[in-house]
């Protein structure tokens, strides 16, 4: 095998390969060998077909093995000889193949960028504290007691009014059809939770039980069925039960429900997870200005096949959140957030790499476990997910890999800290808000020349809580897509 390179530009090379017609002989032997050990022709035995007979029944099948093989031998031994670290897979084009002759192709592609060096003790950050009052445990626990109001039924009156719990049948129906999802029997809702579509709950209530009743709904534009979103329906309910929700006294017996002793060690319980919620999302908002500081100071070319595979995840996440904004006015958006994501991919795997920051296989497992515990009752489904997709295991390492490295930053760079209120901690960034914004923020994926940027590989992981993929709980037409 002999390469040259042929061209260059940027990241972007391309080589001409040339494979010589001897090699190509010995590597059909191979492949004839391998094809007689499998075959079973009658009138021989297995292992035992001659080469000839191989080669008329399955020449055209042995060629395409043959090539296959030894394009593959060739690109991994240009990528080792002239010690390149590619972006993507190689995009090959081979000239014709002449029987007997030497075979050549091309191959194209994009290597990994090296990451100039940066010093990052230049970079300034705000970390945002709060203290937390008394006033703020007191909302904890009503917060608590409205979350665990338990419904006895009514005594006295028989229409639902909001706020109460109603155990009812609905039948949704489209033009007079009935549709999927769109009918259940014995549901129970809150009335005013917001649970299900607007307007649907406030056409409850009144509805006396054992009364039937029937009215028009307009589902949303938005709607995540098309076959619904923003279609005219109407809804039949019925009634049978009404439940009113108090409110439990929250004292050291309510406190015992949680398993703590007494109601001071559940305002301990309380303080310490407004603690928690407030460094985790002030960590977030350093996270994202540390983000916007590195992509505006340290800029370098990387590769368009990275782009565009980035690209491809970032458009399709806009689309879902954003399906009335016209395709066009997202893709520049996308464009820039992709290159964003990919260049701060890069930068964190570097700088992992040249600190020994490193994910162990513990540290994956715990990952995974906590993702599981999000789906009570089910974490071993949620488990056997990550053990069957590599991809979604390369991406929790990727989370992990992100934030130590961001951890490691920010003790490089300088932190300011501000004390402001614990709503303003809490508080949305409006720029935060919509998938522009959330997606920059985060790199998407850890980069490195070690990844398997294959243009077949899915920009999106299904996981156990995708609505287009196995969902652990069943969904119901009417309810709000979360």
């Amino acid at each position: 095998m002999q390469s040259t390179l042929k061209k260059e530009s940027g990241l972007k090379k391309e080589y001409e390969v040339t494979i010589a017609a001897k090699d190509i002989g010995a590597q059909r032997k191979n492949v004839v060998g391998d094809y007689s050990k499998k075959a079973n022709i009658a009138g021989f035995r297995k292992g035992k077909v001659p080469a000839e007979v191989i080669e008329k029944r399955y020449g055209e099948s042995i060629t395409s093995d043959v090539l296959d093989r030894l394009i593959r031998e060739s690109v991994e031994k240009v990528f080792k000889e002239n010690k390149i670290a590619p972006a993507a897979q190689p995009q090959i084009k081979p000239e014709p193949f002449q029987e007997g002759k030497d075979f050549k192709f091309t191959m194209e592609f994009e290597i990994f960028p090296e990451v100039p060096e940066y010093d990052f003790s230049k970079l300034k950050v705000t970390k945002l504290t709060a203290d937390i009052s008394k006033k703020d445990i007191q909302e904890g626990l009503e917060r608590i007691a409205s979350a665990n109001k338990k419904p006895s039924p009514v005594s006295g009156r028989a229409k639902a009014q909001k706020g109460d719990t109603v155990k009812f049948d609905f039948l949704g129906k489209k033009g007079g059809v009935p549709f999927e999802g769109g009918k259940s029997e014995g549901f129970m809702l809150e009335l005013g939770s917001g649970q299900f579509i607007p307007g649907f709950e406030d056409k409850m209530i009144g509805l006396e039980i054992g009364k039937e009743k029937t009215f028009p709904i307009k589902f949303p534009k938005d709607y995540h069925s098309k076959d619904l979103a923003g279609k005219d329906t109407e809804f039949t309910v019925t009634i049978h039960e009404i439940h009113e929700s108090k409110t439990p006294v929250i004292n050291d017996e309510f406190a015992k429900n949680f398993g703590l002793e007494s109601l001071n060690a559940l305002e301990e319980a309380i303080e310490k997870q407004i603690k928690t919620d407030i460094e985790a999302v002030a960590f977030m908002k350093m996270k994202k200005e540390l983000f916007d500081e590195i992509d505006t100071k340290h800029k370098f070319a990387v590769p368009e096949s990275m782009i565009q595979l980035d690209y491809n995840s970032v458009m399709q996440q806009m689309k879902q959140e954003e399906p009335q904004t016209p395709e066009k006015e997202l893709e520049a958006e996308a464009k820039k957030l992709a290159e964003r994501r990919v260049r701060l991919g890069i930068i964190l795997s570097d700088l992992g790499k040249k600190n020994n920051i490193v994910v162990t296989n513990d540290e994956i497992r715990q990952a995974v476990w906590q993702k599981a515990s999000g789906y009570p009752g089910q974490e071993q489904r949620v488990i056997e997910f990550y053990q069957k997709n590599p991809q979604a295991i390369e991406q929790t390492r990727g989370e992990i890999l992100e934030d130590k490295a961001v951890k490691f930053l920010f003790e490089k760079v300088k932190v300011t800290e501000k004390k402001v209120s614990k709503e303003e901690v809490l508080k949305e960034d409006p720029e935060e808000a919509g998938i522009h914004h959330t997606s920059a923020k985060q790199t998407g994926h850890v980069h490195d020349e070690n990844c398997d940027h294959d243009h077949h590989t899915p920009g999106h992981v299904h996981g156990p809580d995708c609505d287009h993929d196995h969902e652990p709980k069943k969904k119901t037409a009417t309810k709000k897509k979360k």
